[in-house]
């Protein structure tokens, strides 16, 4: 039976022009993690809303043509839900979100961590445009991440660094955004290890 046209909410980690008439834009969805869409540029005589990084957006996408179905399909409608326009007025913020868009994008995760892998997106592009400390955002959301989506962040990196570091990390685990102090630099490093043990141990993408 022909598969129908498709209506799912979702966050967007990436957009590129696709020819002269489209958007190729790569939406994390609930159901179905990240999937790539076409999205039509407006003529000169049409309004349509621009898709943004980082908006939560309503899309509904065209039915696949036949013999074509793993093809990015076409969206029949894009509305935006929220524009999480706060990330693009900080620069810190800027990076972080894009950073943990990127990974969000470029790696597959377990079918059944969906659910957990899109409200940790939701959390954290709302942390990115709202809170302070941008950057212990995306520590947050990593280690999140990773925890989720099954893979050993607390039993084994936390477990194997040193003290000094797993107390620093746990303090910033445990403190609100708003409520935290600490160095960048700290949270740099622990960041940089952090990354380092995903790519390392778990084939993680992060560039």
């Amino acid at each position: 039976m022909p598969e129908k046209a498709k209506q799912f909410s979702g966050f967007i980690l990436d957009r590129a022009v696709h020819g002269e008439k489209f958007w190729r834009v790569v939406v994390l969805t609930r159901e179905h993690g990240a999937q790539t869409c076409l999205v039509r540029i407006a003529g000169k005589n049409k309004t349509t809303c621009v898709p943004d990084l980082f908006d939560e957006a309503e899309i509904l996408l065209d039915k696949p043509k036949a013999g074509a179905e793993d093809a990015p399909r076409f969206a029949k409608e894009y509305r935006v839900v929220r524009r999480n326009s706060g990330i693009s007025g900080n620069y810190a913020a800027l990076v972080c979100a894009s950073k943990l868009a990127s990974v969000l994008a470029k790696n597959a995760f377990p079918s059944d961590a969906a659910d957990a892998v899109f409200a940790l997106c939701a959390n954290a592009f709302r942390a990115f445009g709202e809170k302070p400390n941008a950057e212990a955002a995306y520590l947050k959301a990593l280690w999140t991440l990773a925890r989720e989506t099954g893979y050993p962040v607390k039993e084994d990196w936390f477990e194997n660094s040193a003290f000094d570091d797993r107390e620093s990390v746990a303090a910033i685990l445990k403190t609100p955004l708003d409520a935290l102090e600490c160095d960048p630099r700290d949270v740099a490093h622990h960041t940089r290890r952090l990354e380092a043990w995903l790519e390392r141990e778990h084939h993680f993408v992060l560039a």
